[in-house]
């Protein structure tokens, strides 16, 4: 299933709207309960819409994979149809997503977060929670790090955010809206942002681990007429990838 921008979004971005919603959503209606590969173009490893109001960041439902969805290969979902091209000063993509580790009683290292990447399947951005209470990022060329634990609160969601500015080369990482590092990359096109989980082959499984992802969204801050759509035709299959 394929999802292109409204005509709306178009006539925005070409416009030069100083922001631009180009994807978000609260997996909510229509989504519905089970399986996220193929629902309203999302095309998923591992992943399943859960209709919970209590265990959701806002609304009745939310994405989640499960300990047993979680091999020791990452497992993304993502959107399919956000592709672009941002040009011009201060053309800025900015991607979001509220993400959380619930449940985790084991000892293997898990993370959960926001992975993007360009339409060549390079990557633009990470940034991700771990099981320990800390995050991690990397940039496009490699490099970051990860944190202590003890950081952040455990059973609970936080604020995951890049904001790739397309005409300096650089990407700020922000985690609950405080900014934890910058640093830069090379892309020239947006592909897709991923919601991606990940666990080590080494420890005690957590049977009962969950990583939840809500209130996920994709924005652009073109220069006038700056952004051009990429045709998907290819773009998808090229993202068959990454086992």
């Amino acid at each position: 299933m394929k999802n292109f921008l409204s005509a709306a979004a178009v006539l925005a971005i070409a416009s030069g709207a100083s922001a631009v919603p180009v994807y978000s959503t609260g997996f909510e209606s229509p989504f519905v309960a089970g399986s996220l590969n193929g629902q309203q173009g999302w095309i998923a490893d591992a992943g399943t819409v859960i209709n919970n109001a209590a265990n959701a960041h806002s609304g009745n439902q939310y994405a989640n994979m499960t300990g047993s969805q979680v091999g020791t290969a990452a497992k993304w979902a993502w959107y399919g149809g956000a592709a672009f091209v941002p040009s011009g000063p201060n053309s800025t993509v900015v991607m979001t997503c509220y993400a959380g580790i619930f449940g985790d009683s084991g000892t293997r290292a898990i993370t959960a977060g926001l992975d993007a990447y360009d339409s060549a399947v390079s990557r633009i951005g990470l940034i991700y929670l771990t099981q320990d209470g800390g995050y991690g990022v990397l940039d496009g060329l490699a490099t970051g790090g990860t944190t202590a634990g003890g950081i952040l609160a455990l059973n609970a969601y936080h604020k995951l955010q890049m904001r790739a500015n397309y005409s300096s080369g650089v990407i700020e990482f922000f985690v609950d809206d405080v900014s934890v590092y910058v640093g830069s990359f090379v892309n020239t096109d947006f592909g897709d942002v991923d919601i991606r989980g990940t666990r080590s082959s080494t420890g005690t499984g957590g049977t009962a681990v969950n990583l939840r992802f809500d209130d996920y969204s994709i924005d652009a801050i073109p220069a006038p007429g700056a952004l051009a759509l990429v045709g998907m035709g290819g773009l998808i299959a090229a993202r068959r990838r990454r086992a």
